[in-house]
């Protein structure tokens, strides 16, 4: 991960599943608590390099395609969208734009998503 500077990575634990060849390797399989903790680590490391490449877009500008919008439980307005490169961006907003591309200036990088304002 670190060597490749991973954006994101989908993590599981590995479980065999039946009438498969591995099904029948028992004498192989890891102990379920060996497995949870190896898991624990590699998600602990997913989470930092997530972090370290969301860091890197902070105040630089970029389009964004708006997906949704929303009025949150305490009346904040925003909407929310993706990069060119996939990231989740954030951005307080008064109207719905859902379907529109917007510049963006990101403030704020969170580990699985970044905030931002329009420019």
């Amino acid at each position: 991960m670190t060597e490749l500077e991973l954006d994101y990575s989908n993590t599981a634990s590995y479980s065999p599943r039946e009438k498969t060849v591995a099904a029948k390797w028992v004498d192989l399989y890891i102990p379920e608590d060996v497995k949870t903790e190896r898991l624990a680590r590699l998600n602990e490391h997913n989470r930092a390099c997530c972090l370290a490449s969301n860091k890197k877009y902070l105040g630089r500008e970029m389009e964004v395609l708006v997906e949704n919008f929303e009025v949150r439980k305490n009346g904040d307005k925003v909407i929310t969208g993706r990069t060119r490169n996939n990231k989740i961006v954030h951005i307080p907003c008064e109207r719905d734009l859902t379907g529109e591309f917007v510049n963006v200036k990101i403030t704020n990088a969170r580990t699985w998503y970044l905030n931002g304002e329009l420019i």
